[in-house]
């Protein structure tokens, strides 16, 4: 674009040389020359403008596209996916909070003495767990426990699968719009960075979703701890009511955030980037580059490899060779 205009004003000013030097002009056409030049800086100005405004637009979803990847990997690495809060007899709170790896459990105790001993049975409990340990030690405690921890254990690769595969494609799709812009203004480039930005969030919301719709409710491991209790005791001594109706940590409520961001950088591909203005003439250098090689192998190749691939390997009886005409049999010659 810029090139094409600083051509035109080249030879504009080319043209404007040469009739001066024929003609004498008049006033009249003085001030015409004058007012087309003063057109064509404005076009060239313009031109950079619009050059300059594309250019901030990529940039700017290259940079959202790194920061949408960055929030991925904190999604992936927070400690607070599950989080559910209790209150009850035997415990003053009791707080669940699981990452995709490990769980925290905190019994806190401190409400009177006789309840503190039935707390005490379960401060062993507290602290950071593996999901794999915690699920082993869940089974001895019961049927509904070990089957809460198995889910949410195995549950937890929907997340690492899908979204470890939307920060790549984020990652894949900032590296392309780049190498587009800058490197080779492409059409297939330009569709490659738009499909990747595109099915990362799709992967990532299918996932989440999926994840938030098989995973089970924390609240299922107290109700499996309060009925060891009670086949110790033979009552149901350990009671426990939620604080509140929240099953998600911060780090669930980051990824949706995440995902919306995800989106919204999708939305500004057809909203504000526009292709390359070089697209076009790269696409016809990239077409013409591969003629002239088609021609060059053409030309290289042996008159018999072109005759082999035309359908004939030798020439017809009679017919002359590349090295003369064909030998005639000598008189009286009879083949056996």
């Amino acid at each position: 674009m810029q090139g094409g205009y600083q051509g035109q004003q080249m030879a504009y000013a080319g043209q404007m040389l040469a009739y001066q030097q024929d003609h004498q002009l008049s006033e009249t056409e003085t001030r015409k020359f004058e007012r087309r030049e003063m057109r064509l800086k404005m076009m060239e100005k313009k031109a950079k403008q619009e050059v300059g405004h594309d250019e901030t637009v990529v940039k700017g979803i290259v940079v959202l596209a790194l920061f949408n990847a960055a929030l991925l990997f904190i999604c992936l690495c927070g400690g607070s996916w599950k989080f559910r809060a209790f209150r009850g007899f035997g415990m003053k709170t009791l707080s669940l909070q699981t990452s995709l790896l490990s769980i925290n459990v905190e019994f806190e105790c401190g409400k009177n003495w006789v309840e503190d001993k039935v707390c005490k049975f379960f401060q062993g409990l507290n602290g950071h767990h593996s999901l794999m340990e915690f699920s082993h030690l869940s089974c001895v405690m019961g049927e509904t426990p070990c089957q809460t921890m198995k889910t949410l254990y195995y549950g937890n690769f929907i997340i690492f699968l899908t979204v470890s595969t939307a920060i790549i494609l984020q990652l894949g799709g900032a590296g392309f719009i780049w190498f587009y812009w800058y490197k080779a203004p492409l059409a297939k480039v330009r569709e490659w960075a738009l499909n990747m930005m595109t099915v990362g969030p799709l992967l990532a919301v299918t996932g989440i979703g999926s994840w938030a719709f098989c995973t089970p409710d924390l609240g299922d491991l107290p109700r499996g701890w309060a009925a060891l209790m009670s086949s110790y005791t033979g009552n149901s001594l350990l009671s426990y009511h939620p604080l509140n109706n929240l099953e998600f940590g911060w780090t669930f409520f980051l990824a949706i955030i995440t995902v919306l961001f995800m989106f919204a950088q999708v939305a500004v591909f057809p909203c504000c980037f526009r292709a390359h203005w070089r697209e076009q003439i790269t696409e016809q250098e990239l077409e013409e580059e591969e003629l002239r090689i088609e021609e060059s192998l053409d030309a290289s190749l042996l008159p018999g490899e072109a005759a082999a691939e035309n359908g004939s390997a030798w020439p017809a009886a009679g017919a002359p060779s590349q090295y003369g005409a064909l030998p005639q049999q000598p008189p009286g010659y009879h083949q056996v």
